[in-house]
C-alpha cells in the first residue's frame, strides 16, 4: 500500500488454485490454477464519503503449460459511513474473457454492508486453559 497525496494505491498478487471434475468448455486453459494481478485506488470524496477504483488481471496455465492473460476484470464505486464502524457500498463491475472466440462480458452491480466488530468477541472462561482468547479490530 501507498499514498500518493490524497490517493491511496495498494497492489496484490493472488494465486489461486482449485479442483474440479467440471467439463471445461476451452480445453486449452487449465482455469483452476490462476494469478491474479489487482491494482486498487482510493480517495475521499467528501465528509464520510469515498470512492474507489480497481482493475484485475487473470492468468492461467494455456496448452503449452505457460500462464497467458485470460480474463480481466474492472470495479468501481463508492463507500459511505452511515453510523459508528457501519459502511454501505455501492459500486458496479465489468468483467470479460479474453481467451474465447465468443468472450463473455458480465456487468454486475454491487451492493454491500459492512460492520466492523470491536472489543472481545470470544471471552475465555475461569479455569478452562483450552479456551483461547480472541480479538477482532
Amino acid at each position: 500500500k501507498e499514498k500518493l497525496g490524497d490517493v491511496s494505491f495498494s497492489y496484490r498478487l493472488r494465486y489461486q488454485s482449485g479442483v474440479s471434475n467440471l467439463e471445461k468448455s476451452d480445453a486449452w486453459y487449465d482455469y483452476s490454477n490462476t494469478i491474479r494481478n489487482k491494482l486498487s485506488a482510493s480517495t475521499k470524496l467528501f465528509k464520510k464519503t469515498e470512492g474507489w477504483v480497481s482493475g484485475e488481471l487473470f492468468s492461467s496455465k494455456n496448452a503449452e503449460d505457460s500462464f497467458e492473460i485470460t480474463d480481466w476484470r474492472m470495479k468501481f464505486g463508492v463507500e459511505r459511513k452511515i453510523k459508528k464502524r457501519q459502511y454501505l457500498d455501492l459500486g458496479f463491475m465489468v468483467q470479460r474473457e479474453l481467451s474465447s472466440n465468443n468472450p463473455v462480458t458480465e456487468y454486475v452491480l454491487l451492493l454491500g454492508y459492512t460492520i466492523q466488530l470491536k472489543g472481545k468477541v470470544f471471552k475465555k472462561k475461569k479455569g478452562d486453559s483450552k479456551t483461547e482468547e480472541s480479538v477482532v479490530d
